[in-house]
């Protein structure tokens, strides 16, 4: 019966000796605990307030159109063509970039026109598109097939 008793006592000790131990162990993993997932949700709002800020400069809106004319000397005819450029773009200004059609803008300037009775054919050879929409257009004088 003694030695019942020494080994229940035995058990009783050793078990509130490995609670002790535990315990601390547990107590410690709580907190780390805790302040992972502070950590997560500061992580979390800072990764946030980055995705806000990079869909809004990838929402970057037109604001200008310029137009370049090339193969023209003549002023009043080039700035003719300018215009007419220019009045085909102008729509552009305040959409989104993401949302420009490139091929739809160089359809709208592979074109003919006459100014002062003269035939002009205009071809876009560079399109850039960003927050300013930069267009070269190549303009030959006289009218040629533009249809495809």
């Amino acid at each position: 019966m003694r030695a019942l008793s020494f080994l229940l006592l035995g058990a009783v000790c050793g078990a509130a000796w490995s609670t002790a131990q535990l315990g601390a162990k547990v107590d410690r993993l709580t907190l780390d605990n805790a302040i992972l997932l502070d950590e997560v949700e500061r992580l979390a709002g800072t990764l946030e307030s980055r995705e806000r800020a990079l869909t809004e400069r990838i929402r970057t809106p037109v604001n200008s159109v310029e137009v370049e004319i090339e193969g023209l000397n003549q002023e009043h005819a080039r700035l003719h063509v300018e215009q007419q450029a220019h009045d085909l773009l102008k729509h552009l200004v305040g959409e989104e970039v993401g949302n420009i059609n490139p091929p739809l803008i160089e359809k709208a300037l592979d074109r003919a026109i006459t100014v002062d009775r003269r035939d002009y054919t205009l071809t876009p050879t560079l399109i850039v598109i960003g927050s300013k929409v930069y267009v070269r257009i190549l303009v030959k004088e006289g009218k040629t097939d533009i249809s495809m």
